[in-house]
């Protein structure tokens, strides 16, 4: 790992689907009750600042800021200025597009790069973490903290999980159904899901793993994003299947 102080405080190619993001200052739901052409809409694109179009990943930390994934780097907007970190202002990066971002408890901002590994920002610093580290791989598509802190890192050779300091690494050998993890998110009992390119649902218990595929119902195994609802249940959005809920371990299909 390495770390340096910000200046402001390949196996496959990948195809990612352009975002188009509308942002409330501050955050908040829409008000049901309106129509939407009730509601003001404000845009960014690259002639406000922005230094590239196309929106990988958002996220706000707690400071109130917004940080943008763009193919040009990452992006933090304070609602009226964006200011970029890429590899010509931050020796720390070493690919420009962020896939990625999360922010964990302790107020870290983890950054996933198409091809320069895993960056952490705290405190206005930037350390790098990347093959040489541990990381399974440096393509990072999603990131996710678990119940006990641990984060846990998708990329396009397994999975990777950094505990207290040390990296553990799944691959197929551990019997994930596909080294390609696209999403990952954690279910009400702890349990890790990892959608997988092709192999179907990869399921992480107490380091163990099980898989849930199109023999066990799921509607089609290519598997690009997870979330678990306020009611336990696992939605999953497929590659051809539309989405399927997991509930009771059972997929029902939409």
């Amino acid at each position: 790992m390495s770390g340096t102080t910000s200046p402001h405080p390949k196996r496959r190619p990948f195809i990612l689907w352009p975002l188009v993001v509308l942002i409330c200052w501050p955050l908040a739901a829409l008000d049901p009750t309106r129509k939407i052409t009730e509601h003001h809409l404000d845009s960014w694109q690259a002639e406000e600042g922005l230094p590239q179009n196309s929106v990988l990943a958002v996220v706000q930390t707690r400071d109130g800021y917004l940080w943008l994934g763009t193919y040009e780097g990452l992006v933090r907007f304070n609602g009226a200025d964006f200011t970029v970190f890429d590899k010509s202002n931050t020796p720390r990066f070493r690919n420009n597009s962020v896939l990625a971002l999360l922010e964990d408890r302790e107020g870290a901002l983890w950054i996933g790069t198409n091809g320069g590994g895993l960056l952490r920002y705290a405190g206005g610093v930037f350390s790098s973490f990347g093959r040489a580290d541990g990381l399974a791989s440096d393509f990072v598509l999603a990131l996710a903290q678990a119940p006990d802190g641990a984060l846990w890192v998708a990329t396009s050779e397994g999975l990777s999980c950094l505990d207290h300091g040390r990296w553990r690494n799944y691959t197929e050998q551990a019997g994930l159904p596909n080294p390609f993890v696209w999403t990952l998110a954690f279910d009400r009992r702890g349990r890790l899901w990892a959608g997988t390119d092709g192999g179907g649902l990869a399921c992480v218990e107490n380091g163990r793993i099980s898989v849930w595929n199109r023999s066990r119902g799921l509607p089609h195994d290519k598997v690009w994003s997870l979330l678990c609802d306020q009611r336990g249940r696992l939605w999953v959005g497929t590659g051809g299947g539309g989405v399927a809920c997991l509930e009771n371990d059972r997929f029902r299909g939409y």
